[in-house]
């Protein structure tokens, strides 16, 4: 799957000692959003092809 590919990806750029950090977590939400979106799309795309 791509999501723990994306989670390794945001653990090894790191993640600050303080997780109170809403900017970090912002930043989180939106990659897996446009993740989730692009995967969408492309398996929408997938399905017509066929």
């Amino acid at each position: 799957m791509v999501l723990p590919g994306i989670l390794r990806l945001v653990w090894n750029l790191g993640i600050p000692d303080d997780m109170t950090d809403r900017g970090v977590w912002r930043g989180v939400l939106v990659v897996a959003t446009l993740a989730l979106n692009v995967g969408g799309c492309v398996h929408l795309w997938r399905t017509r092809r066929r």
